[in-house]
């Protein structure tokens, strides 16, 4: 069983806004170490079927 504390301070987020050409915009910033694949967890960031499974649907080019 994973130790949900550890989980969680595993991972540094840090909230702002920052200018798109479509206007301003909020943004979220997650760090976190992975022993995986670059193209892996890249994947799983910018995937909308596989960011459903860890926050919420969302809609949008997730690649920037």
């Amino acid at each position: 069983m994973k130790d949900v504390l550890r989980e969680l301070a595993a991972a540094r987020r840090a909230m702002g806004k920052a200018g798109l050409p479509a206007g301003e915009a909020y943004t979220v910033e997650v760090r976190r170490r992975y022993e995986a694949r670059v193209e892996e967890v890249w994947d799983a960031i910018t995937n909308p079927e596989r960011v459903r499974r860890w926050l919420r649907p969302v809609t949008g080019d997730l690649r920037r």
